[in-house]
């Protein structure tokens, strides 16, 4: 961790302002005013330069995305993530289930049911009569 937070903090403002003490006794000791100065220095850079100079010293990161941002990502489609159902108000995109079978086409939709669409052929299959299901569903 206390490496991680001197790697991070250099890279926006000099190194040296952050060097490990001599003794360092815990990670809180030295890291007074740290994030403040690591956020001020960073509004300078763009994400892109905040992400390439973090990975190029082998800190884990990665950029924060709306969830616009984050349904727009390539991988998101690669990975089939989203799935394209209609219902009665038009088509829309919706989470695809998020576990995968081999040799199964396992997704959502592609129609959401109306409210009531099935009810008579469930009914009939349970053993209702047409005129019960009449009864029923009046």
């Amino acid at each position: 961790m206390k490496k991680a937070l001197i790697l991070i903090c250099s890279l926006a403002v000099s190194a040296a302002a952050y060097a490990a003490p001599a003794k360092a006794t815990h990670v809180t000791a030295h890291m007074s005013g740290t994030v403040e100065k690591y956020d001020a220095s960073s509004k300078t850079l763009t994400v892109k330069e905040c992400v390439a100079a973090l990975e190029k010293h082998g800190v884990p990161c990665s950029p924060y995305l709306t969830v616009t941002e984050a349904l727009q990502d390539p991988q998101v489609a690669h990975r089939g993530s989203l799935c394209e159902i209609e219902d009665s108000a038009g088509k829309y995109l919706s989470p695809a289930p998020p576990f995968r079978f081999s040799g199964s086409a396992l997704r959502s939709g592609p129609k959401v049911a109306s409210l009531g669409e099935h009810t008579a052929s469930v009914l009939a299959e349970a053993g209702l009569s047409a005129a019960e299901i009449d009864g029923l569903t009046k």
